[in-house]
C-alpha cells in the first residue's frame, strides 16, 4: 500500500505541500518557525505553500498577536480531489476508446478490410478530403451526392473543396454529380467542363425531406458523408465493398432517370 505522501502525490500535491499538510496533520498546530525547522525548509517557500494549501481550502489558520498557527484541515477535504480523479478519469477512459475506435478503422483500412474512420471539426474538413482524394487510383470514378455550399458550410468549406477539386482534377478523376436543381446546383452545373463534373439536377419537389441533409461520395469501395449540425461539422467514412455497391446502387437509380 503506497503511503499518504505517495497518495497525496497521485493526486497533485507536490513534495512541499505533502511535507506541510501531513506535519500539520500528525502535530497539529503549528506557526511558520516551527515548520522551517521541522521540514528544513525556508520561511518563504513554507509561506507560499501555505498560502496554496489554504487557497484549496485543506488547511486553516488563525492568528495570535502578530503570529500565525496553521492546521491541516479534516482530511474529509481531500474528498474532493478523489472525485476530480475520478472526472479525469472518465474523460481519460473516453478519449482512450475514442482512440481505440479510430485506430481500429484504420488498422482495418490498411489490413484491407471494412473499416470506418470519424472525422471533426474544423479539421475534419481538410482531413476527409484529403483522406477521399488520397484513395484516388486510375480509372477511379467519384460519384456524389451534394448539397451546394449552403450557409452554414461556406466558412468552413470554401478553401477545403477548392483544393480538394484541384487535386481531383490533377488527378484526372471524373466526378458525377447530383445536386438539387435549384440556383446554386444550375450554377454548379454551368461550370461542368472546366470542373470534370457531370451534374444532374434533381427537382425538390422530387425528394424526400432531409434528403440532401449533407453531402455522399463514394468512389471506389468506400463511401465517405459529411454534413454539419448545430455548426459542428463531422465526417464519417466507410470502407466496404458491399457498402459502396449499395450506396452507388442509389446513386445510378436517381442518375437514370435524370437522363
Amino acid at each position: 500500500m503506497p503511503s499518504s505522501k505517495e497518495t497525496l502525490h497521485q493526486f497533485g500535491f507536490t513534495d512541499s505541500e505533502a511535507d506541510i499538510y501531513l506535519a500539520l496533520n500528525t502535530r497539529g498546530e503549528m506557526d511558520v518557525p516551527s515548520l522551517a525547522k521541522e521540514l528544513g525548509l525556508s520561511r518563504t517557500a513554507i509561506y507560499d505553500v501555505l498560502n496554496t494549501l489554504l487557497a484549496k481550502g485543506y488547511i486553516d489558520y488563525r492568528k495570535q498577536g502578530r503570529n500565525a498557527y496553521y492546521k491541516a484541515g479534516h482530511p474529509n477535504k481531500l474528498a474532493g480531489l478523489l472525485e476530480e480523479k475520478k472526472r479525469e478519469t472518465a474523460l481519460l477512459a473516453g478519449d482512450m476508446e475514442e482512440t481505440i475506435r479510430q485506430l481500429t478503422g484504420s488498422f482495418n483500412l490498411a489490413q484491407n478490410k471494412p473499416g470506418v474512420r470519424f472525422f471533426e471539426g474544423e479539421d475534419g474538413i481538410h482531413d476527409v478530403l484529403d483522406y477521399i482524394a488520397n484513395g484516388f487510383k486510375p480509372n477511379t470514378e467519384l460519384l456524389s451526392f451534394v448539397k451546394v455550399k449552403p450557409p452554414q458550410y461556406e466558412k468552413q468549406l470554401n478553401s477545403a473543396v477548392d483544393a480538394f477539386i484541384k487535386k481531383r482534377i490533377a488527378a484526372g478523376v471524373k466526378t458525377l454529380v447530383l445536386a438539387i436543381d435549384n440556383e446554386e446546383g444550375k450554377k454548379l452545373k454551368q461550370n461542368d467542363k472546366d470542373a470534370l463534373r457531370e451534374t444532374r439536377l434533381v427537382p425538390e419537389h422530387d425528394l424526400s425531406p432531409g434528403f440532401f441533409g449533407g453531402e455522399i461520395f463514394m468512389y471506389n469501395n468506400d463511401v465517405c458523408m459529411a454534413t454539419v449540425e448545430e455548426e459542428r461539422f463531422f465526417a464519417l467514412a466507410i470502407s466496404s465493398p458491399a457498402i459502396a455497391n449499395m450506396f452507388k446502387s442509389i446513386f445510378f437509380s436517381q442518375w437514370v432517370l435524370l437522363s
